[in-house]
């Protein structure tokens, strides 16, 4: 009897560490999880910067393109225009 009271407390002792193990281990899971989260707003504060700048640099962009296909009017050169003025032609 005495033994049966030996092995459940050693099979208490046991379950009691892997308890504790398991514990630890989620833990570190949620530290991790809370770094991956930090992580995450630190680059989602450093992108929203360089979106607002990129923005204005992609509307000057357009703007030249289109200035520039307005200008020389590469479409009049091919010949589809058949001196018809086209929508195109601003």
């Amino acid at each position: 009897m005495a033994q049966m009271t030996i092995s459940m407390a050693q099979l208490t002792i046991s379950v009691a560490q892997m308890t504790i193990s398991m514990v630890q281990l989620t833990i570190s899971v949620v530290q991790m999880t809370i770094f991956m989260a930090q992580m995450t707003i630190f680059m989602v504060q450093l992108t929203i910067p360089v979106a607002r700048l990129t923005i204005p640099v992609v509307k000057s962009t357009i703007s030249m393109v289109l200035r520039a296909l307005l200008r020389h009017k590469p479409w009049v050169a091919a010949g589809r225009g058949h001196g018809k003025q086209s929508a195109l032609d601003i």
